[in-house]
């Protein structure tokens, strides 16, 4: 026997109060016919038409009545309005993966997320940006970045006042508030708020490093490091002060600079309590106690 998530569901109606109201006069037409008929042999043409209308009625019925009930995740209590798109939420909870890359074989709960991966492989992006003409492989992507260009941050943290520019990055700063850490090493059991950075911290253990430089054969195991590199063979520098004017390779080394116009110390010595704003700064700096050390030990 098959269970209640087995069953395949209908698609959700699309049946407007016109439709409804045709469907019952057309319904009431087709009734009055058929009363006549008992008296007189029917026409077959108009006995087809009337079973075609009753199976349609039928279905828009089964429609309405699937509608009007609610599927309930027995995992995590979330309702949903249908029940094929409860049977696609428990992938998340079971880790199903049913769909997977023929290239790759890497594997994917959603069709649609496999459908936006393959384009890695083709190098398609469909959707392109009317600003400033960059290209995107996925639709929400472009929509997010267009929020740089609008300066748009919809989402606003009722702790810290902090507006943020996705959905996504505001769940995860609320976790740093509330110190949720969903993600955990399987190898060493070090939690992480961010899948991203899970990932990240896996490849310590494996060594992977699964991002290459196509000019100069480098490897990294962070995306966002081989992009960063990439820039030391294009030349670009997109990241600009707006103080001097001088640009920059990544936003990282834009936010030390400005640290040169604010003169704010964010690394502290230990031994003196001195202040740099760059870490390896503050290395050099050490080298002087290091050294002092040594000749104190010697003498």
């Amino acid at each position: 026997m098959k269970s209640s998530l087995d069953q395949e569901d209908p698609e959700p109606p699309q049946i407007n109060e016109e439709q409804q109201e045709l469907c019952t006069s057309q319904e009431r037409e087709q009734l009055e016919v058929n009363e006549e008929s008992e008296h007189m042999e029917p026409e077959i043409k108009s006995e087809h038409h009337l079973l075609a209308h009753k199976r349609r009625l039928q279905m828009s019925t089964s429609h309405l009545a699937e509608s009007s009930k609610v599927h309930t995740c027995k995992s995590c209590g979330k309702i949903f309005s249908f029940r094929s798109i409860l049977i696609t939420h428990m992938r998340i909870h079971t880790g199903e993966k049913p769909f997977s890359c023929v290239t790759c074989k890497k594997d994917f709960r959603f069709s649609h997320a496999l459908t936006a991966h393959m384009r890695t492989h083709t190098g398609e992006r469909l959707h392109s940006c009317s600003t400033c003409g960059k290209t995107f492989r996925r639709r929400s992507n472009l929509k997010s970045h267009l929020q740089i260009h609008t300066g748009e941050k919809p989402f606003t943290c009722q702790i810290c006042g902090k507006s943020i520019r996705l959905k996504g990055d505001y769940n995860i700063h609320m976790r740093t508030h509330s110190g949720e850490n969903p993600y955990s090493c399987d190898t060493c059991g070090k939690g992480f708020f961010k899948r991203s950075d899970l990932n990240r911290h896996v490849r310590i253990h494996s060594g992977e490093r699964p991002f290459t430089c196509k000019t100069c054969g480098k490897s990294f195991k962070i995306k966002g490091n081989l992009t960063e590199h990439m820039r030391t063979h294009s030349g670009e520098r997109p990241h600009c002060c707006r103080i001097c004017g001088r640009d920059f390779r990544s936003g990282r080394m834009l936010e030390c600079h400005m640290i040169t116009h604010t003169g704010e110390t964010l690394h502290s010595c230990s031994t003196c309590g001195e202040g740099f704003s760059q870490t390896l700064d503050l290395i050099r700096h050490m080298q002087i106690h290091t050294a002092c050390l040594g000749t104190i030990l010697i003498a």
